[in-house]
């Protein structure tokens, strides 16, 4: 997944849904729900990966995923003014 992704149509949006894992996409919380949920698991997953005394956003993988989540914060708030 690239850090710049942004779907703006609902269409995109359920193709992305077609993309998540099996255990994430059962859940039913549409694309938002969904999207948060893989990021958080990614977040969980480089924060275990560290060692003692480094910092996540150090690292490149941890720089990334604070990409992703500001790209994502982004698209909700972009969402809730149209609304």
């Amino acid at each position: 997944m690239s850090p710049a992704l942004k779907l703006d149509g609902e269409s995109e949006r359920k193709a992305y849904l077609e993309t998540m894992p099996d255990g994430i996409r059962n859940l039913g919380l549409g694309y938002f729900g969904s999207r948060n949920i893989d990021l958080e698991r990614q977040c969980h997953q480089a924060i275990q990966k560290t060692s003692d005394g480094e910092r996540i956003f150090d690292l490149k993988e941890g720089r990334e995923i604070l990409a992703k989540c500001d790209e994502f914060s982004n698209e909700v708030s972009d969402v809730l003014l149209l609304r």
